[in-house]
């Protein structure tokens, strides 16, 4: 079965973008983006491109579960793409950037290009997270027998 993701970190001034396989199984991180270059058109494109079936975007919760005004800005962007032509899931991903700072700093240390980089893995630990958790439903739903 072919179903392939596309996640969105949504930052204030950066998109982390990140890919799945065309199974949905891995996700690796695609690039990063200046916010007001990823408008409509541009995440349109994206899906076209890479044949996408599902957007993830990324949920910036409190380490409560609450919701605060990080929230609200990544429901404002989302609403400013406009209509997409596949649907689009709200994920968690509070520790994503957490996790993208210790991967970043283990392998490299410090770069330039640190930021660029940091956000991407943040969206492809965000998605992994997501395809684990689908994976997690399927595997249940097979020994229900649901």
């Amino acid at each position: 079965m072919r179903v392939r993701y596309l996640s969105l970190d949504v930052g204030n001034q950066w998109i982390g973008l990140a890919l799945s396989d065309p199974t949905g199984f891995l996700a690796t991180p695609l690039r990063t983006v200046r916010r007001a270059e990823a408008h409509g058109n541009f995440v349109r494109l994206l899906i076209q491109e890479h044949e996408v079936d599902e957007v993830i975007v990324g949920l910036p919760l409190n380490m409560d579960g609450t919701s605060g005004t990080q929230v609200d800005e990544t429901y404002h962007y989302v609403e400013t793409l406009g209509a997409l032509t596949v649907p689009v899931r709200f994920w968690d991903e509070r520790l994503s950037s957490w996790e993208a700072e210790q991967i970043i700093a283990q392998v490299k240390g410090r770069n330039p290009r640190r930021r660029e980089r940091l956000d991407a893995i943040a969206a492809a630990i965000m998605l992994q997270d997501y395809l684990d958790a689908l994976s997690r439903e399927r595997r249940l739903a097979e020994d229900t027998g649901a």
